[in-house]
């Protein structure tokens, strides 16, 4: 992959032109700006508090952020939740460790997005051992189709003590590698193990050198598992700010401050449908789908347990970033979830002035 020039991303993706060059980068912090200056309805965003009471989430909720055109039109905090705080962004964790990977094969630290897992832990492929695993690959990984056995309800269970690497890898195989779908924190994390173990450095170490360091960025604690690999898909903690600069990076074709910090065709790559079958995921980022299978405006989302969400409109230069609550289980989590989609297909792009 090449490097491509602040020019030529304004001049060739799709849905970035000339005009989407900025006047300012948010390394530094956010510019605020009124909503109309941006396109968008004050009065209609103002609603959200009230729509996030009506629905019984004003206890759930820390905190939306709307940035257009690289400003933020809209910023609330609730539950004593602060600009500065950081706390766990679940799921969204997986799309910037697909950002690291990224990053890592475009300065040549990865071998290519096809090396397999086992060579990259032989011992766990000695004698024998999983051979019906052999093919299984990194990109296997991030397009979450290992085929290896996994309930993501057990995604916790990634804390404990085993040595989790081997234990993934010796979970049943239900399907080839590349074969089939199937949500797992698992495949997540033997990501974080992959990369560990071919770049020398934690996800946690690479990201503050090549991503959050360019973008000024503070995270919190980034989790480790008890062989001190980084949470591959889970256990970032991260403020509301800088959830927004993450998708902001993304919106900018991975380009920030004319720095291409994550290559183009990745950003292409990876937030695009896998294919016909698989239309609502990428490498490691969802595509936000109505029930019919369709996007009224083309997005692409990191999104986490609970309502934990990145929503990125190319086409409508959007960020939406919401916060919740994320200590729930079951049906509550999807709840919170439901009504943060609800909050943004009813309420938010709706105040959208200019989007045709």
């Amino acid at each position: 992959m090449k490097l491509i020039c602040w020019l030529a991303v304004c001049l060739l993706l799709p849905g970035v032109t000339a005009a989407s060059v900025r006047d300012y980068w948010p390394t530094d912090g956010w510019r605020t700006a009124a909503p109309e200056a941006q396109g968008m309805d004050a009065a209609r965003l103002a609603t959200i508090p009230d729509f996030l009471t009506q629905n019984r989430m004003d206890t759930a909720t820390y905190s939306v952020l709307v940035a257009r055109g690289g400003y933020l039109v809209y910023e609330a905090y609730f539950n004593g939740y602060q600009p500065a705080d950081t706390d766990q962004v679940r799921s969204v964790t997986k799309s910037v460790t697909s950002a690291l990977v990224g990053i890592a094969l475009e300065r040549g630290d990865l071998p290519e997005i096809d090396v397999r897992v086992a060579d990259v832990f032989p011992q766990i492929f000695a004698n024998g051992a999983n051979a019906d695993k052999y093919d299984l690959s990194l990109r296997h990984l991030l397009l979450m189709r290992s085929g290896l056995e996994w309930n993501d309800g057990d995604a916790l269970s990634l804390n404990n003590r085993a040595d989790q690497m081997q234990r993934i890898l010796n979970l049943p195989l239900l399907h080839p590698p590349g074969q089939t779908w199937n949500y797992s924190t698992a495949d997540s994390h033997l990501i974080s193990g992959v990369f560990q173990t071919l770049t020398g450095r934690s996800l946690r170490d690479y990201a503050d050198e090549y991503l959050f360091a360019p973008l000024g960025m503070t995270p919190g604690d980034w989790n480790t598992d008890y062989q001190g690999y980084n949470m591959g898909g889970m256990g970032l903690a991260l403020s509301p700010r800088d959830m927004a600069k993450f998708g902001y990076l993304y919106l900018n074709n991975g380009v920030w401050a004319g720095q291409a910090v994550v290559p183009a065709d990745w950003v292409a790559l990876t937030t695009a449908p896998q294919d016909a079958t698989v239309n609502w995921y990428g490498y490691q980022w969802w595509r936000v789908l109505d029930d019919a299978g369709r996007e009224k405006y083309p997005l692409f989302a990191a999104r986490g347990y609970a309502g934990d969400n990145i929503f990125v409109y190319p086409a409508l230069d959007l960020v939406i970033v919401t916060k919740t609550k994320w200590r729930v289980v079951g049906r509550a989590a999807d709840r919170q979830s439901g009504i943060m989609q609800r909050l943004v297909d009813e309420v938010i792009l709706p105040a959208v002035l200019d989007a045709g």
